[in-house]
């Protein structure tokens, strides 16, 4: 017998099984054990993540201590984010675990470093999908706080995704006639022409100074 399958009624010997008050009392054992034996898979936490729900994702960043954690993220960005907590802790005040936090929790996080593009010593520039908003920027300011080195500075964020606007478009046809002389005979013949048109999406890229 399983754990998430619990019959105690099963746990009785057999003469014990058809007396009615020890079926009942062993149902009602049942009853009140049976959920949480259902829930002894959410015990094995490092192959259950995917399995978990926020409610249960937030407890357990609360118990590895993931200082920058967002309770207002979805499901699966709190499981991306689990996956890779550990090895951000360890590695904490590197570029690796810039780009692994950023990218855990937004999809895009590449750190250019000041020796990479001749700037200021110990400055750094970032770019992400992260929302772009006042509140967006605050929290991934605080995210990125907790793990850079101590010695770095955020020059700039560089906000990039696609913007996609909405085109209209129409498509139509348009008759052209012309006279043709056949034989000292006037003849008008009607052609159709189509007209095509097309629809274009642009990338937007915004440079947020820091």
């Amino acid at each position: 017998m399983k754990l998430g399958n619990l019959e105690f009624v099963k746990l009785l010997p057999h003469w014990m099984r058809d007396e009615e008050f020890d079926a009942a009392l062993a149902g009602a054992m049942t009853e009140v054990f049976d959920p949480i034996g259902r829930r002894t898979d959410t015990l094995r936490t490092w192959d259950q993540i995917d399995n978990l729900s926020s409610e249960e994702l937030d407890e357990l960043a609360w118990e590895l201590n993931i200082d920058w954690w967002q309770s207002s993220w979805d499901t699966q960005t709190k499981r991306d984010v689990v996956k890779t907590a550990q090895a951000i802790i360890d590695k904490r005040g590197t570029k690796w675990s810039v780009e692994q936090l950023v990218i855990s929790a937004y999809g895009i996080g590449e750190v250019t470093e000041w020796f990479e593009d001749g700037g200021l010593p110990y400055h750094f520039t970032i770019r992400t999908n992260a929302p772009s908003t006042e509140e967006g920027m605050a929290i991934l300011l605080s995210m990125i706080d907790k793990v850079k080195p101590a010695r770095s500075y955020l020059d700039e964020v560089v906000f990039s995704g696609d913007l996609r606007t909405r085109v209209y478009a129409g498509v139509g046809l348009r008759s052209v006639t012309n006279n043709v002389i056949i034989d000292s005979r006037h003849e008008t013949a009607e052609f159709t022409q189509p007209l095509i048109t097309g629809i274009t999406i642009k990338n937007h890229t915004k440079n947020v100074i820091s």
